[in-house]
């Protein structure tokens, strides 16, 4: 299941958009005009790829978007069920999948720069997350990707 909604990029927080509208107010205890700004600002942290550094921590994100440091890691968590870390693998999973697929010259790295390019700090790190996301090893993706040719 995971590995299917890899290649199709459904992992997103921005998907569930919409759904604090549904909530009652006092669900979160965050007024909802704030919600609002916070999915507009990570909509854009989504859609410009800030995510892959390993530098985009809770903190640099909420200087960005100039937030409650307490509002962003409970508005990820209710959303998404992670926690503000998980949701910055999976997008740098996913943001990875994307890169390997599209560009060739990805393939050619070690799993190391790979993990690197992608936000990781170690390999182990980057190989974790990706089997956790998709279901495979990464070596095990790359190889399939060259010999399908995509």
């Amino acid at each position: 299941r995971k590995l299917i909604n890899m290649y199709y990029g459904t992992s997103s927080l921005v998907k569930n958009k919409n759904e604090y509208k549904k909530l009652p107010k006092s669900t979160l205890n965050i007024p909802h005009d704030i919600i609002t700004k916070l999915f507009s600002n990570l909509e854009n942290f989504e859609k410009n790829n800030e995510f892959p550094t390993s530098k985009n921590s809770i903190a640099m994100l909420v200087k960005t978007i100039v937030t409650n440091p307490i509002y962003l890691p409970i508005t990820v968590n209710h959303f998404t069920q992670m926690s503000f870390s998980q949701y910055a693998n999976t997008l740098r999973i996913e943001h990875s999948v994307r890169a390997l697929k599209k560009d060739k010259v990805y393939r050619k790295y070690t799993l190391k720069a790979i993990a690197a390019e992608f936000g990781f700090n170690n390999t182990e790190s980057f190989s974790k997350a990706f089997y956790r996301e998709t279901g495979i090893k990464p070596s095990f993706f790359m190889k399939n990707l060259e010999k399908s040719n995509v």
